[in-house]
């Protein structure tokens, strides 16, 4: 079965409402971010965040990272995990990653428990506390 991609702009929205929520994504431009999602039965991710090719950066001039969600994860999961797997991508954004003259320019961290010691700290390791996430962006 082959892998099928779409635009996924309602994103944007999530994306906005955890900056709002999250001062440690005060640097994040959720208007220079390709919301994605693809479809196949299985995925070995949730979700994955990275920059946009050079190579393929004239197809999106306005855009610096794509973040990409498995669909039939997202739509099973509850609001809560939907949330925090967002937060948890676009934690991957370093601080400098939309400035273009910075060594950061759509570069993403990679997995550092030191990174997101905040994301383990509130809601577990194994997420078992990501309706506190629900409530804090409603």
């Amino acid at each position: 079965m082959a892998v099928v991609y779409s635009s996924m702009p309602e994103l944007k929205k999530v994306a906005e409402a955890l900056k709002a929520k999250f001062e440690e994504l005060d640097h994040i431009k959720p208007d220079r971010i390709l919301y994605l999602s693809f479809s196949k039965p299985k995925s070995s991710f949730k979700a994955k965040i990275g920059p946009i090719a050079k190579r393929f950066a004239h197809l999106f001039p306005s855009q610096e990272y794509f973040l990409e969600i498995h669909q039939e994860a997202w739509d099973a999961g509850p609001e809560g995990d939907r949330l925090y797997t967002m937060l948890h991508e676009l934690l991957h954004i370093p601080e400098e990653g939309f400035v273009a003259e910075s060594k950061s320019y759509r570069r993403v961290k990679k997995h550092d428990v030191q990174d997101f010691a905040a994301l383990l700290q509130q809601y577990g390791i194994l997420q078992e506390n990501v309706d506190k996430l629900e409530k804090k962006v409603k």
